[in-house]
């Protein structure tokens, strides 16, 4: 699914760019080109679909043609992301956009959307749990607004950073009709491996 954003780009392409869907294989004979070229594409393919794909690169290219295919660097994005929690741990100002940057950098690259909610990045509410210790009416209200929020922005799944807030914000996040995952999760899932179950 495209955001809107991409939506418009795509729609906004000249007339002299052809659009066409791969997976339909390409429009050219064999041996036509001396090299196929494809950036940041990969990714946006179903892991099953990826095979028939370049083998469409392949067939169009002439004998001893050059295929180059450029894929986001998923270990890079992770080390940002990590980076960015060590900073916040350090302390340092710059912290909390980094990780966001981060946050969004992996959800762009696997595929998930963020949506607008009024308690999110610089305006975003703990979970709860920790609060419930000293009052337990404050911490309810925090975890009521927050996953209230997500649902009222249309969320259908709320990832979590840390276990704790899983904790915190699990059981509502399912009674409210959402799924759960961890961000790791995610990252597992777009590279189609298992994760483990969570119970709320």
């Amino acid at each position: 699914m495209l955001s809107r954003e991409r939506s418009r780009n795509v729609l906004g392409v000249p007339s002299t760019i052809r659009r066409w869907d791969v997976r339909r294989g390409l429009p050219f004979d064999e041996d036509v080109f001396d090299v196929a070229y494809h950036s940041h594409f990969l990714t946006h393919v179903d892991k099953e679909q990826a095979p028939p794909v370049l083998r469409e690169c392949w067939r169009v290219l002439k004998r001893g043609g050059t295929i180059r295919v450029v894929v986001p660097d998923l270990e890079r994005i992770v080390h940002r992301y990590n980076d960015a929690v060590a900073a916040h741990e350090r302390g340092e100002i710059e912290a909390p956009r980094r990780h966001e940057e981060a946050v969004d950098e992996l959800f762009e690259l696997i595929g998930v959307e963020r949506v607008a909610r009024k308690y999110d990045r610089k305006d975003a509410l703990c979970c709860g749990l920790p609060l419930m210790f000293r009052d337990m009416a404050r911490g309810e209200e925090i975890q009521a607004k927050n996953l209230d929020d997500a649902k009222g922005a249309g969320a259908t799944a709320m990832t979590f950073l840390c276990p704790v807030c899983v904790r915190g914000l699990g059981s509502g996040a399912v009674e409210r009709g959402m799924d759960i995952y961890m961000l790791s999760d995610l990252c597992r899932l777009a590279l189609q491996e298992e994760i483990p179950e969570y119970t709320a």
